[in-house]
């Protein structure tokens, strides 16, 4: 008999037997006149062993998943003025009556920190930020930053960064991040609006700064400030020495983002920076297995390897790149389909069809992973392969979305 059938009987077994001796417990009690006292007993016994228990960590509690049905996700029609502040604001949104910072937000103590970066940074404080985009985009464009977004009244902020900075601080403007997602920080703009919040952007030029440069800022002022629409307070960066005594740092294993630059013919101008291997595998159509092989290579200096014969990619910026002229994603996905067809005929092109809107209008998508994002941001919720599932079982997905191969 295999062990786990042993442990199930002996489990079996036990459970019958711990219930024979409750039930003569219960019996004597009642005899004694306690019959609250065994009836609890029984109850709790019941409760025991008829529960799932779970882990009650932070890191394994299950969330409830959030989509555009859910009542707190009703779409509402101004973004700028927000959904409505709740009635009774929470403990969390309150000016702590420190010193303001230069950025508008409170500090969180009378003490100050010592800044883990030396070299002096200019920042960048863009009061209505919603309506100041392309300040935003002048800013970022070809750096590494760390955001600040300040309620002004009462001087609580969330503090972020980025590699891919334009990108990730326009997001915030969307009404499918606004809408779906969970974060304090978030919901908490899509509740105020925008109309009493600054934005602070501290721009590091990639020349000079790593990756690990900015999660150390990121987490200082994380730290420093009042950050109260931060949950989480530490930041996680891969193990190193002297980041081990750092109280704001939380050291790592796991494969933490590294940006990749994209280059053309041109060697010192970077077409594009997708901020981790991720996205790149998704936006760009390439294969982990073949971006590995390009990204060995060019450690070991061989610049000569290009995907396509046109395109290479680094984890690190080659000396003398020049930022100053990124493409957009659109224009990039464009070049490489002009520069190898091919490419995007690689893709498994899909169908999509939404059975639930009027029109049932067929859309075109380059990839699995492209109608996944389509329905999902429609949705509020998705399966990758589940979606590719019912393309090969000829099934509607949700109940709703009928998925097709392209011929």
């Amino acid at each position: 008999m295999p062990d786990k059938w042993k442990a199930k009987y002996l489990l079996i077994f036990l459970t019958q037997f711990l219930l024979v001796i409750f039930l003569l417990l219960f019996v004597y009690l009642l005899s004694l006149g306690a019959s609250d006292v065994g009836l609890t007993l029984i109850n709790n016994f019941i409760l025991m062993f008829s529960t799932k228990h779970f882990s009650t960590s932070s890191k394994n509690k299950a969330k409830k998943r959030k989509t555009l049905k859910s009542p707190e996700s009703k779409p509402y029609e101004d973004l700028y003025l927000g959904r409505g502040k709740p009635e009774i604001s929470p403990d969390w949104n309150a000016d702590n009556e420190e010193e303001r910072s230069p950025f508008g937000c409170s500090w969180s103590k009378k003490e100050r920190g010592i800044n883990p970066i030396k070299t002096k940074l200019e920042h960048y404080n863009i009061d209505d930020p919603f309506n100041n985009r392309n300040t935003i985009k002048e800013i970022c464009r070809g750096k590494r930053v760390v955001y600040i977004w300040t309620y002004i009244p009462t001087g609580i902020c969330l503090v972020g960064s980025s590699s891919n900075s334009v990108e990730r601080i326009i997001s915030y403007f969307e009404s499918k991040t606004l809408f779906l997602d969970n974060r304090r920080g978030v919901q908490f703009l899509a509740n105020y609006g925008f109309k009493d919040i600054r934005l602070t952007i501290i721009p590091l030029d990639y020349q000079e700064f790593t990756s690990r440069d900015v999660k150390l800022l990121e987490a200082f002022y994380i730290l420093e400030l009042n950050s109260s629409l931060n949950t989480v307070k530490t930041v996680y960066i891969a193990p190193e020495v002297e980041l081990s005594a750092l109280s704001f740092v939380e050291l790592t294993n796991r494969d933490t983002s590294v940006p990749i630059f994209v280059y053309g013919e041109d060697l010192t101008r970077v077409l594009y920076v997708f901020p981790s291997k991720t996205a790149l595998y998704g936006e760009f159509n390439v294969h982990h297995i073949t971006l590995d092989k390009i990204l060995n290579k060019i450690n070991q200096d061989k610049l000569e390897d290009k995907y396509s014969g046109y395109f290479t990619f680094t984890s690190a910026l080659i000396d003398g790149s020049n930022l100053d002229s990124l493409l957009s994603l659109e224009e990039l996905i464009s070049l490489r389909d002009q520069v190898d067809p091919a490419i995007s005929h690689n893709a498994q092109k899909i169908i999509v069809i939404d059975l639930l809107s009027k029109d049932k209008k067929k859309l075109q998508f380059l990839s699995i992973t492209k109608a996944f994002n389509h329905i999902k941001s429609v949705q509020g919720t998705g399966d990758r392969h589940s979606i590719a599932r019912c393309l090969k079982e000829n099934r509607i997905y949700k109940k709703r979305w009928k998925i097709l191969e392209s011929k």
